[in-house]
């Protein structure tokens, strides 16, 4: 794929971030020009996470982790963070440096849509469950929501998948391949190849399930089914080890270099895409929640759910003809053809690298 962008990797992909975030009414077209632009809100993410975190990289090798006296600032990695020298810049764990097969970790995942994504007390501890469990390293999240990238440039292409919860972030992940609730948890494989500059995006697009993770142990999974999944833009940096940046510079260590609203862990530098079919949300049980993943995404008023025959769980409330209530924002048979049976996906995101086996 030869693309036709011209200007700054980074003022790219800062155009792509806000256009994600900014298209609330044109649904997924309007914000890419593909499959899965389009954002709901430009405040849907919460807890740790907040729409000032879409700003673009500052390049492509990301913020520096010195200041200009050659000194890391307080938040910087440094020992014992396993970090290594070459991945720094976006607190990565392995150094993809000359390879042409190498794997990162989404570090932070900016939602915009859908809506009610990071709504109450699930959606809330999706942005801990993003962040690495790696305290050492100013990071100490769970490290529940692992979204592994793997980039092969021999083949040009792009395996994307989920990972348990490792007690060691820095000895790797592994694909996870399994079943739960009848959602196949396997990863897909995307067409794409960096140009010289970094700049990527996915030709193609594909159906995939995340694995959310309740529990340490890995026992208690969520699957979070997205259609038509693509990686719509991103700049990857020459070393291979960062998708956008750590902001070091500007956490506070009186604040355990947590982030907040003003001051974002990290910087995007990526945008992915997709939608949710409403049928598939409904299949999907959250029983320590007590409410179908289409309940959940319904909204918090809970006035388009009804309860589960036989059960006490919420799900989404249907028409006579058994049509869901609850209309999404999005059509699955295209944009223009007046249907509502899905959500948009639409989030931006930074990377870092990681081993996977």
């Amino acid at each position: 794929m030869t693309m036709t962008w011209t200007g700054p990797a980074a003022v790219l992909a800062a155009g792509a971030i806000a256009a994600a975030a900014g298209c609330a009414t044109q649904g997924l077209e309007g914000a890419t020009g593909g499959v899965g632009g389009a954002a709901t809100s430009s405040t849907a993410s919460s807890g740790k996470s907040s729409a000032s975190h879409g700003s673009a990289s500052s390049g492509a090798g990301g913020t520096a982790t010195t200041s200009s006296g050659g000194e890391p600032y307080p938040c910087s990695p440094r020992p014992p963070c396993p970090s290594p020298a070459g991945a720094t810049a976006c607190v990565g764990l392995a150094d993809n440096t000359g390879q042409t097969k190498f794997g990162l970790r989404i570090s932070e995942l900016q939602v915009f849509a859908p809506k009610f994504w990071l709504a109450g007390s699930f959606g809330g501890s999706i942005p801990d469950a993003v962040q690495l469990n790696e305290a050492t390293c100013h990071l100490d999240g769970t490290g529940r929501f692992n979204w592994l990238l793997q980039f092969d440039l021999a083949a040009g292409t792009l395996t994307s998948g989920g990972a348990k919860p490792v007690a060691d972030p820095a000895e790797g992940y592994s694909f996870l391949t399994d079943t739960v609730s009848g959602f196949s948890l396997a990863p897909m494989v995307l067409t794409v190849q960096p140009e010289a500059n970094g700049n990527f995006g996915s030709t193609n697009s594909g159906d995939f399930v995340m694995p959310v993770y309740l529990d340490q142990a890995g026992t208690e999974v969520v699957p979070f089914p997205i259609r038509h999944a693509q990686f719509t833009v991103g700049t990857l940096s020459a070393d291979h080890n960062c998708v956008g940046s750590y902001n070091a510079a500007t956490l506070d260590p009186k604040n355990g270099c947590r982030p907040g609203d003003e001051y974002p862990q990290f910087t995007n530098a990526g945008v992915l895409s997709g939608y949710i079919l409403l049928e598939d949300a409904d299949k999907v049980d959250i029983p320590a929640y007590g409410e179908s993943l289409c309940a959940l995404l319904a909204g918090p008023e809970k006035v388009l759910t009804t309860t589960k025959p036989g059960s006490s769980e919420l799900v989404c409330a249907r028409k006579a003809d058994g049509e869901i209530l609850f209309g999404g924002d999005y059509c699955s048979t295209g944009y223009d053809a007046g249907c509502s049976d899905s959500l948009s996906v639409s989030a931006a995101f930074s990377a870092s690298s990681v081993r996977i086996h």
